[in-house]
């Protein structure tokens, strides 16, 4: 008789069927969350790559706009290429875009002013002579330079107001009122100094200054080489530089002193280079003006000497 199969107790049974339920029920949950894929069979669990997809459609949807803004500058860079393609280069955006980029265009510096003065002299010539003299010359009288003219002259010139360069400017011209030159002085004056421009005649007056004011010795001219204007005038003072320092000191006093005051002005000159500082070879008898005599004996009482 062959052996009867053991029958299974109800709890053995109870715990087999309980087990095969939980079992069906876990395959039937695993389906809604594990994906077979078709092509290489690998197991994929879809709810972990939600966050990661998600972040990856915000990753591209942030790319784009990044992409757009670049490609808006691009345009606009090239317009400004466009209208200078001489300052344009080409640089590589983050993106791995190339980009044509205009360079931030640098004002350049403003420029100083100039403050030297013309320099170069030309050659003499009568006409141009005459053409100078009409730029300064008085829109209400041509035929004289005033005060206005003769003050924008010396600044042309590069002459100080306040100094003797404007006297000796004067001189030279031979004027006879200040601050005024007819057109027959400036002529003349021109015409004998041989100048037509404006640095020449600034190289006459500072040559001047240099020898009778400053007590320079005299300029000598480079050999061969031609003269800037007439020297004649010049190598005379050069020659005698006290006499002519006094032909310009007579000179400014007739210009700007009264006629009554004339004599007793260059008696002080005199003065002034005969009688010692100390008076001690002062002719009381001889022929001084009485303001003189008076300075003498107030000079004595002063110091207590006869």
């Amino acid at each position: 008789m062959p052996p009867k199969r053991k029958q299974p107790d109800d709890s053995t049974s109870s715990t087999t069927r309980s087990s095969r339920s939980r079992s069906a029920t876990g395959k039937n949950d695993s389906a809604t969350t594990v994906k077979r894929s078709s092509k290489s069979g690998a197991t994929v669990n879809t709810e972990s790559l939600e966050p990661a997809a998600k972040k990856t459609r915000t990753t591209r949807k942030a790319k784009a706009i990044l992409d757009d803004e670049t490609i808006s500058r691009s345009k606009s860079e090239a317009d400004q290429v466009k209208s200078n393609p001489s300052n344009s280069h080409v640089i590589a955006s983050p993106t791995g875009t190339t980009v044509v980029t205009a360079p931030p265009v640098s004002k350049p510096p403003a420029k100083k002013a100039d403050s030297k003065k013309a320099t170069k002299i030309e050659p003499y010539s009568p006409k141009r002579a005459m053409e100078l003299f009409t730029d300064f010359a008085d829109t209400d009288n041509p035929q004289i330079i005033g005060p206005e003219g003769f003050e924008d002259l010396c600044h042309k010139a590069n002459l100080a107001m306040e100094g003797a360069l404007p006297l000796i400017l004067a001189w030279q011209f031979e004027v006879k009122e200040m601050g005024k030159i007819s057109k027959e002085e400036w002529e003349a004056g021109t015409s004998a100094l041989r100048v037509s421009s404006i640095p020449a005649l600034a190289l006459v007056v500072s040559d001047l200054d240099d020898l009778l004011m400053q007590n320079k010795p005299p300029a000598q001219p480079p050999a061969g080489k031609e003269l800037d204007y007439d020297h004649t005038r010049y190598n005379t003072y050069s020659q005698n530089v006290k006499n002519g320092f006094q032909k310009l000191y007579q000179f400014s006093f007739n210009l700007v002193k009264p006629e009554a005051s004339k004599n007793i002005d260059m008696e002080m000159l005199e003065f002034c280079e005969t009688v010692n500082p100390n008076l001690d070879n002062y002719e009381a008898d001889g022929a001084w003006p009485t303001l003189l005599d008076d300075f003498v004996a107030w000079k004595h009482a002063k110091s207590g000497t006869n």
